[in-house]
């Protein structure tokens, strides 16, 4: 049930945070996340909160680019 619950609340704030063209999701609720969902250790989410970053400012700056260039 734990599982279901902390996934829902990542999709939430991920969801928010690409909402309002933000990338940075707070790290905290990140890794909590991550560790509930995934049983991830320290070493194993960084990357995985690198990566994300990464894929939302590629998302959201080639939406935003004048003239429709992509």
């Amino acid at each position: 049930m734990g599982k279901i619950h902390s996934f829902q609340t990542q999709a939430k704030f991920v969801g928010k945070a690409e909402q309002n063209n933000q990338c940075t999701l707070d790290r905290t609720i990140f890794d909590q996340a991550q560790r509930q969902i995934y049983n991830l250790t320290e070493t194993d989410i960084f990357p995985r909160f690198i990566q994300y970053v990464r894929q939302c400012q590629a998302r959201t700056s080639s939406a935003n680019l004048p003239g429709g260039f992509r």
